[in-house]
Parts: C-alpha cells; structure tokens; sequence
C-alpha cells in the first residue's frame, strides 16, 4: 500500500510538468494559451511568470519550440506561458489587429493563470520574437504596473503605438536583441517600427540611465555562424532597473540559440539571457511583503471572507475600535474610503460593494487611530 501513494505522490508532482493548452472568452472571443508548468511543480506553490508571445503568422505552438523557454523554466522553476494571437498576430502598434484589445487580453489572462497557479505577481515577465518583442514593449509602456520586466527579440516599439504614446507608470528594466542584418525588422528601422537605436534611448531616458554604456564583446564560441554579438549595458538606472542591448552583429531575423532558423546566432541563447535579465527584478515595493511599522500595528486585525473576491469584500470585524478603512489600487489611488465608525461593530460582518473595481490586485488598509494593518486583496 505504501508503494502505491508513494508511485500516486511522484505522479501527481511530476504530472504537472508537460504543457496543456487552454482557453477563456476575453471581449466575446475565445482566446487561447499554452501553460508549461517546470518539472516537479507543486500544486499551489508561488512562482514567477513569464509571457512568450509568438511573432506575426505564427502560434504558440511554435514560439514554444523556437524558443526553448521550457527547458529554462524547468531549470530556473518558474511557469511560462505561450499566448495566442488572433488570426496569428498581435495588436502591439505595427499594424495588425488594430481593434483587438491584446493589452486588456495580457491583464485578464495574467488574472487567470494567478487564480488557478497562484503566480507570484510581482514576478510577471514579457518576451516575444518579431510581433511578439513588439508586444512586449508595448506592455511595458501600456501594463508596467502588471509587468516587472520586459525582453524583446527582433521587435522594438511598434510606429502606430508610437514613442510619444507610450507613457509607462513606473520605470520598467528592458532587455532588447537584436540582428543588425535583420530583413523584416530592420535594426535601422521601418514604416512599422522604431530604430533599435530609437528603441534604446527612449528607455535609457524614461528609467534615468546613464547614457553611455558598458561595451563589452561577447565570445565568439561559434565562430561558423558568421555573427558575434555585442553587449551594450545601460545601469543602474532610477528604481534599480537596466536597459541591457545584445546587438547581433550580421544577425538575421532570428531567435539566438535556436537550431530551428538557419543562420541563427549561436553564441548566446536568447531564453538563458532573458531569464537572468528577468530574475534580478521584480515590481517595486512587493505586494505580497506587506509591513508595518512595529510601533502602530494594528493589535486586533479583521479576517477577510474571500480572497481573491468579485462582487463585493466580505470583512469579519474582530474589534469594535476599527474606525477607518480605505482601498487602494495598485497605483495608490484610493479607490474606497470610509470613516464611519458606526459601520462596524465587535465580531460581525462588513461588505464592501466592488462592483465597479476593475480586476486586479489592491491594498486594503484598516485602521483605528494610528495604529492599522494593511492587506493585499485580488478582484478576479
């Protein structure tokens, strides 16, 4: 018997490890995604996101294999995720998609992986080739408040979104590489992109970096495939974050590492260098490490019914000195506010009507005088 739950325990961990596709109606279509869970993942445990978007024509399927991701996120354990564009593209700016909400789509879909994974949110990562990397910048400047950091691969910021409309809410760490020999998206740029060079000073100059470089050649471990690659690092900037260029010098419009494109460049793989790029960051001031001062922590906290919760906030209220109770939004808006001390009563139950908060995670604060304790709470 003992054999059978310890073959029924090492299924039930290791079974998580193969990808799955799913899917969930977002503004009436149905969208789909791909979910590599790294071996030996355990039901439940909080773990870092990546988001690989696919480039124009193709699917997650493909990005999948191109870029080897699983492989690192199997190494390094986190879980990545391969979206699905409609009619094979992506709305990020250049073009394609115009009247597709794939920015609102990247939100809900990192609402619903946290729901059924319990991703850690101040660890949501985006990269993409072509119409993918496109995308990917295009969250950083549309979803930084979501997106800790980005690493784009031959797709720099779409013209149609524009560097004048891209407006982030927070410095945002950028990782970009690129081939100089690029022919669908060239490193000097086109009628649907920026200039790689463009591309690069508008995030030194949003996250305060210095603007001169660190140069430094990269071995040529292989020397056959005709390229070499230079890296240009932009660090520290404001806030801790970099901007970090791997120039693909005579690359072509291809995904480093891969063997799948002939004429790749071999002497980095792109998924390795993305990832370690990603792991030094993280959202500032994380959400799920929430502190008090130890001198005003509030002694006799409330108990909250539901969380994450939808259409309403249930609180059970364990002191009848609690007199004040806000809500902010990720940003610091405060989005809910009472001070009616009446509204609460010892051990009963407070409902806050949430109706009209969009989905996403929030801080809710009660105090009484100056002593308080602060929670994160999730709208799904």
């Amino acid at each position: 018997m003992k054999k059978i739950y310890l073959l029924l325990s090492l299924f039930l961990t290791y079974s998580f490890c193969f990808s799955q596709t799913f899917s969930f109606t977002y503004q009436g279509q149905v969208r789909s995604y791909i979910v590599h869970l790294p071996t030996g993942y355990v039901q439940g445990e909080e773990l870092p996101l990546v988001l690989n978007f696919h480039g124009y024509t193709s699917n997650a399927g493909q990005q999948e294999s191109l870029s080897g991701f699983d492989n690192v996120a199997d190494t390094a354990h986190f879980i990545v995720v391969y979206p699905e564009g409609i009619s094979n593209a992506w709305n990020a700016g250049i073009g394609f998609n115009g009247t597709i909400d794939d920015v609102g789509f990247a939100s809900a879909l990192i609402d619903t992986l946290h729901k059924n994974y319990n991703i850690d949110l101040n660890r949501v990562y985006s990269t993409g080739f072509s119409n993918g990397g496109f995308m990917s910048h295009r969250l950083a400047c549309q979803l930084s408040n979501r997106i800790a950091a980005i690493g784009a691969v031959s797709g720099t910021i779409g013209t149609a979104a524009g560097l004048y409309t891209c407006i982030p809410t927070r410095k945002v760490p950028v990782m970009h590489i690129h081939g100089t020999s690029d022919a669908v998206v060239s490193y000097t740029g086109a009628s649907f992109g920026t200039s790689v060079d463009s591309t690069i000073k508008f995030w030194t100059k949003h996250n305060g970096c210095p603007q001169t470089p660190v140069i430094t050649e990269l071995p040529n471990t292989n020397t056959g495939d005709g390229t070499t690659v230079t890296k240009y690092y932009y660090g520290l900037c404001s806030d801790s974050t970099e901007v970090i260029l791997l120039k693909i010098n005579g690359g072509s419009h291809s995904w480093p590492g891969t063997t799948l494109v002939p004429g790749a460049n071999m002497d980095i793989k792109a998924s390795g260098e993305i990832w370690n790029f990603f792991k030094k960051h993280h959202l500032p001031n994380p959400i799920n490490a929430i502190e008090n001062d130890q001198n005003n922590v509030l002694k006799e906290p409330i108990n909250i019914q539901m969380n994450p919760f939808s259409e309403k906030i249930s609180l059970y209220i364990n002191s009848s000195e609690i007199n004040e109770i806000r809500i902010y939004d990720i940003l610091g808006n405060s989005v809910f506010e009472t001070k009616d001390k009446t509204n609460f009563s010892s051990s009963s139950l407070f409902e806050i009507n949430s109706s009209h908060l969009k989905n996403g995670v929030y801080l809710l604060k009660v105090k009484n005088g100056t002593a308080y304790a602060t929670y994160k709470v999730i709208k799904l």
